[in-house]
């Protein structure tokens, strides 16, 4: 009789309890600062877009070669973003006569952006580390990289991006004096694959060395990649007409999207460039003088794995004078219609 009547009464304080503690934390969440995404300043939507597209775990493969295409190196890598936390609360059950359980709140801080690289070769294992502050690092001309100070991010909402120099003349006079060399590195993201090509070049604006990362979120590169790192002799680019909606930012930060018509087939025709094809599909074209005092173009195609032709391209433009003019690109379709049409 005793038990009958005791078990209800401790269900019903269970839950009486129960009750309590989600109203008092639903009383003491309401008083925690709540992070907000910056306003949509031009420097914010580049933020916002980096954070949102490349602020992941990713794991990949780098592979190095020198013009020539002989391989220079390849090692495993991981390159880790993740978010500093913004609040880390310890909320207790006031007046309560039982053991207080501990309850902690993290919020995400959007606004800093830790990066972690670890580079994983035969035998050894080495990495970097940088903080991104979006009040220090989110520029008028982009996101600044504590890595090297000529360089700047473009990002773009389709998840193409690039790391490059904003004005080639200036890192000639200044930084490059000791190394005599200046980077270019263009990302390409589809879903939870990225696939990134970095050019380097020497005061004379020839490449002395080119390399291809491939990375996935998916927590193995072999998921998706090949593991042969021999530059292809030819690619056969698909035939017929290919379009987009590409987005497209200037140095300033001025945001656009346009509709575009693409031919794969007449891509590697041009004059005073070369082609290099990666392994998956990937082929990259660079002028073969950066140095010279005309509009130069570096383009990189990614012809993706799908049941549907599917052909990612980006391209970053330099003015006559050596500066960024603008950073563009967009995932093209065969027979692709769209609105802006």
């Amino acid at each position: 009789m005793f038990n009958k009547i005791l078990l209800p009464s401790l269900r019903s304080l269970r839950e009486l309890f129960s009750s309590y503690v989600g109203k008092w934390n639903q009383f003491v969440l309401s008083y925690l600062p709540q992070f907000q995404k910056p306003k949509n300043v031009p420097s914010d939507i580049n933020w916002n877009n980096f954070v949102d597209q490349h602020v992941y775990c990713w794991n990949g493969v780098w592979t190095r070669y020198y013009p020539d295409g002989r391989l220079i190196e390849r090692f495993i890598s991981e390159r880790k973003f993740s978010f500093a936390k913004l609040h880390d609360y310890y909320v207790p059950i006031m007046m309560s006569p039982l053991p207080q359980p501990v309850i902690f709140y993290e919020q995400e801080d959007y606004s800093t952006v830790n990066q972690k690289n670890t580079y994983t070769r035969t035998n050894s294992i080495s990495e970097q580390s940088w903080q991104l502050i979006r009040q220090e690092n989110s520029l008028r001309d982009g996101v600044y990289h504590p890595q090297a100070d000529s360089q700047r991010g473009l990002f773009l909402e389709n998840g193409l991006a690039t790391w490059s120099c904003t004005d080639i003349s200036l890192v000639l006079a200044t930084e490059t004096e000791t190394t005599g060399l200046y980077a270019i590195e263009i990302f390409l993201r589809h879903e939870n694959l990225r696939v990134s090509v970095g050019l380097v070049f020497d005061t004379a604006g020839e490449v002395q060395r080119l390399a291809i990362v491939r990375e996935s979120v998916l927590g193995s590169h072999r998921l998706y990649w090949t593991q042969d790192s021999t530059l292809p002799s030819s690619v056969d680019l698909p035939q017929g007409q290919y379009s987009a909606e590409e987005y497209s930012v200037s140095s300033g930060l001025e945001y656009s999207r346009s509709y575009s018509i693409f031919y794969p087939s007449s891509w590697a025709e041009q004059d005073s460039h070369r082609v290099v094809a990666f392994p998956d599909g990937v082929l990259v074209r660079f002028p073969l003088q950066m140095q010279s005092a005309v509009e130069r173009v570096i383009e990189v195609i990614w012809m993706i794995k799908s049941a549907e032709p599917l052909i990612y391209r980006a391209k970053l433009v330099y003015n006559a004078s050596g500066q960024v003019d603008c950073f563009s690109g967009g995932l093209f379709k065969k027979d692709y219609k769209s609105i802006l049409a």
